[in-house]
């Protein structure tokens, strides 16, 4: 399950699609029988969201993203044409196959002969089969990690039935990122902003003052099936070319970097130390990190009952590291305080990861300092104290001043 349809991409040769090409693209997928799930415009944020075609996706719309603050903007000059010219959206597509809350059982109360009993009811919840539109290598890559957490592509973990359900069939239009946010550090982790892996079809967006193409690639055999009842033409030399230089832009922009270098071992080694009163003093507890990540899944189950009696119900919800009942036992709480939480969260997260869950559960793969973090910087967008993960382990390893 860690590629969408094939352990083996096919590759076809870099071709070109204008809009009115991917809007028959787009149709395609639903005549296939797909629902599209891409960024939209929702309020006051860009956020994945159902699709009904190519219209639906923002034109010229950018974002402009710091610690704790998230801005629409508005592109002039070529970008006025794009429709993918803005980081990362709001949230991920953890949502839409880790669902937030998933019924797991119903129970109702029934008079029989034999006196009064109850019937468990199946419960039941749609299961759409998408077609992700838009999505970026980060997110791709918490996928995959997901895949391995939840959806039983590691043998050390077993599947979730709903994950996987939920996960089965899912086409993915990848699209790179040119427009990397300032809270953005998928380079440090290997995940960005180039699309190479983890999709049926990538695209990378060339705008020009006279409107925007781009430059489509297969990553699987249905992928390429589809560029082919397409039959769009090959991408010319200088297109490349201005592929390759919007990337290597993105990449040099983004200047926060996490350290991941021997970063577990500093980690394990700082337990005790102050830094971590210092963050205590400004977090809120208030989960938002834990929400937002893209590779976060703690959870929990509650029952609930109808104040009558007749019936009940059995539910799993996102529950996150910072609450006080995540980490309850007979008694109390293990981490009673906000120091304890975060540095719960920032050593699995960067230093635990791997060693629990495996190194394909880890990112960047096939290196000492993989992690659980992609570098989407959702944490630090979303945090209302504007707590920087990349400036906090920097510290811990003493890497910058204070």
């Amino acid at each position: 399950m860690v590629s969408p349809h094939t352990t083996a991409p096919a590759r076809s040769a870099p071709a070109v699609l204008d809009e009115a090409a991917c809007g028959a693209l787009l149709e395609a997928l639903k005549a296939d029988g797909y629902t599209l799930l891409g960024p939209r415009r929702v309020g006051q944020v860009i956020d994945y969201a159902p699709l009904e075609s190519f219209d639906d996706l923002p034109r010229g719309i950018g974002s402009t993203q710091e610690p704790g603050s998230y801005r629409l903007t508005q592109h002039s000059g070529p970008d006025q044409h794009a429709r993918f010219a803005y980081a990362t959206p709001a949230s991920s597509f953890k949502r839409h196959f880790f669902v937030p809350k998933l019924t797991l059982l119903r129970a109702k109360r029934e008079t029989a002969e034999g006196g009064v009993g109850f019937r468990v009811l199946e419960a039941t919840q749609p299961r759409p089969r998408l077609a992700l539109v838009g999505a970026r290598s980060c997110d791709l890559h918490a996928i995959s990690m997901q895949d391995h957490i939840l959806g039983g592509a590691s043998p050390g973990n077993p599947a979730d039935a709903d994950y996987v359900a939920r996960r089965r069939g899912v086409f993915v239009v990848a699209v790179s990122c040119a427009h990397p946010a300032s809270t953005c550090f998928c380079t440090s982790t290997g995940t960005g902003p180039r699309a190479d892996d983890y999709f049926d079809i990538s695209l990378s967006e060339l705008t020009n003052d006279a409107g925007v193409v781009y430059i489509a690639r297969s990553g699987s055999a249905e992928g390429a099936a589809l560029l082919e009842r397409l039959s769009p033409p090959k991408a010319s030399a200088d297109e490349l070319e201005q592929e390759d230089r919007s990337l290597e832009r993105a990449a040099a922009s983004i200047e926060r970097q996490l350290p991941l270098a021997g970063l577990a071992k500093v980690l394990d080694e700082n337990l005790e130390s102050p830094l971590w009163d210092a963050i205590a003093d400004r977090c809120l507890s208030c989960t938002n990190c834990t929400l937002a990540c893209p590779t976060c899944f703690c959870s929990s189950v509650e029952d609930s009952s109808s104040f009558d009696g007749a019936s009940a119900e059995r539910s799993r919800r996102w529950d996150s590291c910072f609450t006080a009942d995540h980490s309850y036992v007979h008694g109390g709480s293990v981490r009673a305080g906000t120091r304890s939480r975060y540095r719960q969260w920032l050593t699995h997260k960067l230093g635990t990861w791997r060693e629990q869950l495996g190194e394909a559960a880890s990112v960047p793969r096939g290196t000492d300092e993989a992690s659980g973090c992609v570098g989407c910087g959702r944490c630090i967008t979303w945090c209302p104290a504007g707590i920087d993960i990349t400036r906090e382990a920097a510290r811990l390893s003493e890497k910058t001043e204070d």
